[in-house]
């Protein structure tokens, strides 16, 4: 019995010791070794064809796949990893059934039916199929902001296919709106949270705008722009406190400027208005460039390249104006982050909370998404 007895506690040591030196040293330092001293082999951007056709065959790869490649959580060891292994966002449907895999099915779709790929986009629409029943039923929970974005893609593909399951899951989603307006008809990022975060409007404007609720587009735009922008930079806030009305958050959060340039990029195409925020945001982001002409993950106090805030202030600007950058120009920009398999890389990691900002960089489906939409809306 005393025999067994070590065997189990020897075992027991054994197998800690992995764990610990999986998550408190590979899973810690090996990003860290690798970014240093492992460069990525990277795409051949000259040859246009043949690198647009890997990042479409990377990007249909990170769709099926059941595991999601955006960087959620940060790797601070195992007693951490044990403390939060029952967090909602360590769940695996938190994960896929949010905003990076919402705009990636976007891009492709986009992308796709600009190209005139019949075959891929029948691919694509077998992958989409699987979040929905034949009747139009979100096979998942919808109940996050966040998933207002897998609208997108339905929009597109019933332009594309005219069923009808498509235009019964755009009303389930126009429902879950409906039910997360409060008196003022405000969308919140989260109901009866305190602060408005500039996330929403990423999220749900172009929803909006693209299912024609324009009415509803400026109220969230107007509303945030009365409270969370500066009126010299027009940058926006993070997010505002909704009873005090005083700005909390970072000004300069990339993706959080990415979020609110995208919102009214797209109001101010189809309505002209928000033109001096529109113009005044567009000139401060042009000031705030990496020394490489890019973004970083707080541009004007960091260098240090964020996929995800420069694809969605490239994708802002594009969207004025398609002939800004042509297809070679995108991937010529971005070629020292678009690696060998076609995937773009060092996105921030997802964000915790106001002032809680990832470390963490790495692929993203966000990121790979909004670079599909560059290529598809680009006139040259």
């Amino acid at each position: 019995m005393k025999k067994k007895l070590t065997y189990i506690i020897l075992g027991f040591s054994i197998f800690l010791n992995v764990l610990y030196f999986k998550y408190d040293t590979v899973d810690y330092l090996w990003p860290k070794i690798e970014k240093k001293h492992f460069k990525p082999k990277l795409l051949n951007a000259k040859d246009y064809n043949r690198a647009e056709k890997t990042i479409v065959n990377a990007s249909f790869k990170m769709l099926k796949s059941e595991e999601a490649v955006m960087v959620w959580e940060e790797n601070y060891g195992l007693a951490k990893k044990i403390l939060e292994n029952n967090n909602v966002t360590n769940q695996g449907s938190f994960r896929r059934y949010n905003y990076p895999r919402a705009f990636l099915f976007y891009g492709l779709a986009k992308f796709l039916i600009s190209k005139g790929d019949k075959k891929e986009v029948q691919i694509l629409i077998k992958e989409f199929d699987k979040y929905i029943t034949q009747e139009g039923q979100p096979d998942f929970k919808l109940n996050k902001v966040d998933q207002i974005v897998f609208g997108l893609t339905a929009i597109e593909l019933y332009q594309y296919t005219k069923d009808h399951k498509y235009k019964a899951f755009l009303n389930h989603i126009d429902n879950f709106i409906l039910d997360n307006k409060d008196s003022i008809e405000i969308i919140n990022y989260r109901k009866e949270a305190d602060n408005y975060l500039n996330d929403v409007l990423g999220m749900v404007v172009p929803y909006l705008q693209k299912n024609d609720n324009s009415t509803a587009a400026k109220k969230q735009l107007q509303y945030f722009i009365e409270n969370g922008i500066d009126p010299e930079s027009f940058l926006p806030a993070h997010s505002f406190n909704r009873h005090l009305k005083s700005k909390a958050g970072s000004s300069n959060w990339g993706r959080g400027i990415g979020w609110y340039y995208i919102a009214l990029a797209h109001y101010y195409k189809e309505t002209g208005e928000f033109e001096e925020e529109y113009i005044g945001i567009t000139n401060t982001i042009n000031k705030l460039k990496t020394t490489e002409g890019l973004w970083s993950q707080f541009p004007g106090s960091s260098d240090a390249f964020d996929a995800s805030a420069t694809t969605m202030f490239m994708y802002g600007q594009q969207l004025l104006n398609p002939e800004l950058y042509t297809k070679h120009e995108i991937l010529s920009m971005l070629a020292n982050y678009i690696n060998e398999d076609g995937e773009i890389l060092q996105t921030s990691g997802d964000t915790y909370g106001v002032n809680r900002y990832s470390a963490t960089f790495g692929k993203s489906e966000l990121s790979q998404g909004m670079l599909l939409l560059l290529l598809a809306n680009t006139k040259k």
